[in-house]
């Protein structure tokens, strides 16, 4: 019965969003039909130089590579990424490293560990990882917006920059403006052959380093950092509440819920997390699916009006999923260490109390990392999001 709980819970949100997530077979081909989109979830998936695609490309595979030429959008998820083709519409992109080349003719939007822009982008660039580099080779039509911890930009950029980093470098020739959020002790170099044609406006408690042949034609203007960088910081410090503190409670509340989930619904927990341990690029791809396409079916039922209390319903219980899809990322870490610090690697069974306690640290301290912090959030969400939902719908079919 406790095990029925959680997952007619769950249950009653997948069949309140199925025409979304694609659990009636006649409904997904509809869709897809419509949409004129190719989906498919590969462990490996290649697109030789000579293949043409004339619809959408969706995958999700732990190494895509996509060399031939899209007539359409790609939408791809993986562990290694690379993207050296001509696409006519728009590149979105998750992974660990992410490389994208060749001809874009919509925006690029990217976030990833690691990501390589050396492409010419039609419209905008938006990029958010751990590392951030555009080559020189590359031409930017419209304007980059990126967050990480270190950002190179370089080549040609059609508009404005506006981004935020520990470290950021430009050399890149700019139409517009460029806006640097820096950390506190972040740097922001200038340096040849960088040439702005509108102004430089930081946010940080360092000048920038503009190096000699560096070419800016408007002001170089600094933002007072407190107050425009951390208006949170500075209403919590008013009233009297520590950052810290906050994410404490944080901290606390996914392990009380954690604890209640896994001892109320144990044996749903371990199917869970076996299924996160399956096929990862499956887990990772399904849950950027539902991520996207719950929230809009959501606003399609609220504007119906007859629709709007299974709107209501569907959001509430998005929110439970993707705060539980933290908790049972939390448990897989755990899991992961204790298995390995086991000596009998045969012993597949640890303690999940334990595995949740120290997986739900570790990933909030993981969290609090700038920049790539939220990246990590990111990944863990949709990770324990797809684990969770599709989990859900193979105990529905098998019941």
């Amino acid at each position: 019965m406790k095990k029925f709980g959680l997952f007619f819970l769950v249950g009653t949100f997948i069949i309140s969003v199925s025409v979304a997530i694609g659990l009636p077979r006649m409904t997904l081909a509809k869709i897809s039909k419509a949409a004129d989109i190719s989906v498919n979830l590969q462990q490996n998936v290649y697109v030789g130089p000579d293949e043409v695609i004339n619809d959408n490309f969706v995958q999700a595979g732990e190494t895509v590579d996509v060399n031939g030429t899209i007539n359409g959008d790609v939408v791809v998820v993986g562990g290694t990424v690379n993207i050296n083709s001509d696409v006519q519409g728009d590149v979105l992109a998750a992974g660990g490293t992410i490389r994208v080349k060749g001809n874009i003719a919509g925006n690029v939007r990217v976030v990833g560990g690691t990501i390589e822009i050396d492409a010419k982008v039609g419209k905008n660039a938006s990029l958010f990882g751990g590392t951030v580099s555009i080559s020189e080779d590359s031409n930017i039509g419209w304007s980059v917006g990126f967050g990480s911890g270190t950002a190179e930009i370089q080549g040609v950029v059609g508009g404005n920059i506006d981004g935020g980093a520990g470290q950021t470098k430009i050399a890149a020739k700019v139409g517009g403006n460029v806006n640097i959020r820096s950390e506190e002790e972040g740097i922001i170099t200038v340096s040849p052959p960088a040439e702005i044609n509108g102004n430089l406006t930081y946010k940080g408690a360092r000048e920038p380093i503009i190096n000699s042949g560096s070419k800016i034609k408007g002001d170089v203007i600094q933002q007072a950092y407190l107050i425009n960088t951390l208006p949170a910081q500075s209403i919590l410090d008013l009233l009297g509440i520590s950052l810290w503190f906050l994410r404490l409670v944080k901290l606390f509340g996914l392990l009380v819920v954690g604890l209640v989930v896994i001892s109320f619904f144990k044996k749903a927990s371990t199917a869970v997390t076996e299924q996160m341990k399956g096929n990862i690029a499956k887990n990772l791809g399904w849950g950027l699916v539902y991520l996207i396409i719950i929230p809009i079916t959501a606003f399609v039922l609220l504007v119906t009006i007859i629709g709007a209390p299974l709107a209501l319903i569907t959001i509430t219980l998005y929110t439970i999923a993707l705060y539980l899809s933290k908790v049972f990322m939390g448990l897989l870490i755990g899991y992961w260490i204790l298995q390995y610090l086991k000596k009998d690697k045969k012993d597949k069974t640890v303690p999940l109390m334990w595995a949740m306690i120290l997986g739900i640290v570790l990933l909030t301290v993981l969290t609090i990392i700038p920049y790539f912090g939220l990246f990590i959030g990111f990944v863990a969400t949709i990770w324990g999001l797809g684990a969770l939902l599709e989990s859900t719908k193979k105990y529905l079919k098998g019941n």
